[in-house]
């Protein structure tokens, strides 16, 4: 499917967010109190490159935008189709502070960044917000905000969203 095959919705909602490059991974974490944080997601997998091409000396503002395709996708597929239509992927600091910032967001659908990547073994990542059923989850406590990750080849069912920036 090409991209101007692929049917999109952009959520008519914006998220302004101010991004604050002195606070660091595990700090970012605990801002974003969550139910639960899959093991896994801690400063060492993310791609080092990406964490340390995001710092700067200084702040700075940015809208997000969420938006889904009409059919399933995978993280890795997604980047190509949202590039194609204007957008880039949410970073690392951004899906973080999205996290922080509009905790209500992620209680009824999972959102995937997918150019936000963590490695574990030899295998990619995308940073992504859920709930326990966007993560398939048995967890007795039914964990609301869940800050996990998707592997970037697995199928992601039509509705699925992706943050996004405008380019």
């Amino acid at each position: 499917m090409t991209n101007t095959d692929m049917i999109y919705n952009v959520i008519p909602i914006v998220f302004p967010l101010f991004i604050n490059n002195d606070y660091a991974i595990k700090r970012m974490l605990k801002l974003g109190n969550y139910d639960l944080v899959d093991n896994d997601v801690i400063p060492s997998h993310f791609v080092p490159k990406q964490w340390t091409d995001l710092l700067s000396d200084s702040d700075y503002e940015v809208t997000l935008k969420l938006i889904s395709f009409n059919t399933e996708t995978t993280p890795q597929n997604s980047l190509a189709w949202i590039s194609g239509i204007g957008f880039k992927s949410a970073n690392i600091r951004e899906t973080l502070t999205f996290g922080a910032q509009y905790p209500n967001e992620q209680k009824n659908s999972l959102i995937v960044s997918p150019d936000a990547n963590l490695r574990i073994m030899r295998s990619f990542y995308s940073l992504a917000l859920g709930n326990e059923r966007s993560f398939g989850l048995q967890d007795e406590s039914k964990p609301q905000r869940v800050l996990g990750f998707i592997h970037n080849f697995h199928k992601l069912p039509a509705g699925t969203k992706f943050l996004v920036v405008p380019k």
